[in-house]
């Protein structure tokens, strides 16, 4: 699953895309009875989505993928690659 390519702003196709992207992983993880799955930031760097855009986006995808699955004991690991995208997260998490 590929997330969106971001050449001049987000728009509502680039979001629901890469919400879309990382429903698509947690559903295959879910499906292969992996025990956990990592997450990077899709579609950010090179590929343009704003970090800070992202993070929200990315875990209200994760907990509603969740409230669908209630049963789910799949971990999910995001992965952050630079301080950017930690601080991205962590601004996200202070607004939950």
């Amino acid at each position: 699953t590929v997330g969106p390519i971001v050449t001049h702003g987000v728009t509502q196709e680039h979001r629901d895309l890469l919400a879309s992207c990382y429903r698509s992983v947690l559903d295959a993880a879910e499906g292969a009875g992996l025990d956990s799955v990592g997450l990077c930031s899709v579609s950010t760097g090179v590929f343009g989505y704003p970090k800070q855009e992202a993070a929200p986006l990315v875990l209200d995808t994760i907990g509603r993928w969740l409230d669908r699955h209630p049963d789910s004991t799949l971990r999910i690991v995001i992965c952050a690659f630079a301080e950017v995208d930690v601080r991205a997260y962590e601004a996200a998490l202070a607004t939950l």
